[in-house]
């Protein structure tokens, strides 16, 4: 039974460690003609009020973004019209970029350089971009890289995102444009299904690919497979993992959940718990309020023949209402 729950528990630790928009419309700027490679996503920021020309009416959608005005595009596309702020960075005063950096600042989206000054006119890379972007929308990396940036090249390529193939490019303002609408595209409800996994289920967003590698226990190996959307105060995930055959042979499901449930309790006592079924299957329901860590965890888990299904909804703001419990845990089906 000891190894039995080593096994269980090493599953649910990982899982909890890792926690073109297309329009037809008119070109907005003299300069971007309709077969302009970004010519939708110029378009539909130009008439979101994320982006803006020059007084001629052109976008010079080839010229280089430097990093204001990069952090300008992004406040705007994620906090539009709330900008504040002023004096943040030694070399950001009271410039008409000022606060557009100055709230990033404040909502931890962008960082100075080790000297304090944050650079405002320089000229910045795509993977530069690329995180500023990602972190602005909430698009966390779960884990950690040797290379700071391949978290974030992992993350947009699960998304489906990629606007350049060399990290070390200076972005241009068209490129900027297509990223930043290639994101907007990924925040719409997502109906998600694996095949692999068996199962599907509607996210809030568009989910990242998490999939950790195999942990060796003392019954086996285990493989963790996680998809995950977070919002900026809200994580959601669903993840499945195959028991060693010996860890299917040694309890029944209801002793296989219970076990789960402990290693997400960690000591604590659920404020709801309650078993319930689906095809079938043996399931377990249980809310927890995790005071240390500031986390109101919403957890439903499933035993369905050797795999074990998780899909749990991680709260920082109180618990998830209802509603918004049904909407993600309550769209989960098995394919077959």
């Amino acid at each position: 039974m000891k190894n039995l729950r080593l096994a269980v528990v090493s599953a649910f630790l990982l899982c909890l460690m890792m926690t073109q928009s297309v329009f037809a419309l008119d070109s907005a700027f003299s300069d971007v003609s309709s077969t302009h490679p970004n010519y939708n996503a110029i378009t539909a920021l130009k008439n979101k009020n994320i982006i803006g020309g020059y007084s001629d009416n052109t976008f010079k959608p080839e010229n280089k973004i430097n990093r204001a005005e990069l952090t300008k595009i992004v406040v705007e596309a994620v906090y539009p019209g709330k900008a504040v702020g002023a004096n943040c960075f030694p070399d950001v005063k009271e410039d008409w970029y000022a606060k557009y950096v100055c709230f990033a600042q404040a909502k931890g989206i962008i960082n100075g350089y080790p000297d304090g000054k944050f650079y405002p006119n320089e000229n910045i890379n795509y993977v530069e971009a690329l995180k500023i972007a990602l972190e602005a929308f909430s698009y966390t990396p779960m884990v950690k890289t040797d290379v700071w940036y391949q978290a974030y090249l992992d993350i947009s390529a699960s998304l489906g995102i990629v606007v350049s193939t060399d990290n070390n490019e200076k972005i241009s303002r068209g490129k900027m444009a297509q990223l930043i609408d290639n994101i907007l595209g990924c925040l719409k409800t997502t109906k998600f299904s694996s095949k692999v996994g068996n199962f599907s289920i509607t996210f809030p967003g568009k989910p990242i690919n998490a999939s950790t590698p195999f942990l060796t226990t003392t019954t086996g190996e285990i493989s963790m497979y996680m998809y995950a959307y977070q919002t900026s105060d809200k994580v959601f995930l669903v993840a499945y993992s195959d028991m060693p055959d010996l860890v299917i042979s040694s309890a029944n499901a209801k002793d296989l959940l219970k076990a789960g449930e402990d290693s997400d309790l960690g000591g604590l006592t659920p404020d709801e718990e309650k078993e319930n079924t689906y095809n079938g299957y043996t399931g377990l329901f249980y809310k927890v309020n995790k005071s240390d860590l500031g986390e109101y965890l919403v957890s439903q888990i499933y035993f369905v023949e050797n795999r074990l299904y998780q899909i749990k909804m991680i709260s920082t703001e109180g618990y998830p209402t209802d509603a918004e419990v049904d909407a993600f845990i309550g769209t989960f089906k098995l394919l077959k």
